[in-house]
């Protein structure tokens, strides 16, 4: 996390710096974007950056927590413990539409969200609580899903979180490949994620024949 002393940095510094950081990692990718161009940007010299941050790494994970905690203020919440079988899978499907809608009012968030996915895989100590936090929210709604018995059981939810980050992945990959994310791309992608996960978690029916 940013240094202690952060939280002093004037308001409107913050701001540039975290407006010029996420057009950056947009535009060219954690690996691709550059500090320099960062704090030129924001106009801030090296010696002030790093009396805030550790490092490139530190301000990209900054953005994106502040990125997740906007999108998930403006999703609805998803209420597991309140659902039945036969409410659990419309409920996903309204909370990823909802979680879509939010995307659609930031076009940026996939871009910027796009180099977590193969960092995923062996994350930094820096990294590492917020991919998990997302993994929480993903290992909650099988969990719920395999006890109302909505979600396949013949493999353990270990398996299925990496499927399902894999599919994610693939899905989000060809987004970026259509060009220009309008709302009707968006909403596509919704669709096509929803009913994916869908088939990818849903108990095998030849089974209970």
């Amino acid at each position: 996390m940013p240094l202690p002393r952060y939280q002093r940095l004037a308001e409107e510094k913050k701001r540039r710096l975290l407006e010029a950081a996420t057009a950056e990692f947009v535009a060219k990718g954690y690996e691709g974007a550059s500090l320099t161009e960062i704090l030129v940007a924001a106009g801030l010299g090296k010696s002030s950056y790093y009396y805030y941050f550790s490092d490139k790494e530190d301000l990209y994970a900054t953005v994106i927590e502040g990125t997740l905690s906007r999108i998930e203020a403006e999703t609805p919440r998803l209420e597991l413990e309140t659902l039945d079988a036969a409410s659990f899978w419309p409920a996903i499907e309204g909370y990823a539409t909802g979680a879509i809608a939010a995307f659609a009012r930031s076009h940026h968030v996939l871009a910027l969200l796009q180099p977590l996915q193969s960092i995923g895989r062996a994350p930094t100590p820096r990294l590492a609580p917020i991919i998990e936090k997302m993994r929480a929210h993903l290992r909650a709604a099988i969990e719920a899903g395999r006890r109302l018995g909505c979600v396949r059981t013949d493999l353990d939810v270990d398996c299925l979180i990496p499927l399902s980050e894999a599919a994610d992945q693939v899905l989000d990959d060809r987004l970026v490949r259509l060009g220009e994310l309008t709302p009707e791309k968006l909403q596509a992608h919704a669709k096509l994620s929803f009913d994916t996960f869908y088939r990818l978690l849903l108990p095998d029916q030849r089974a209970a024949t």
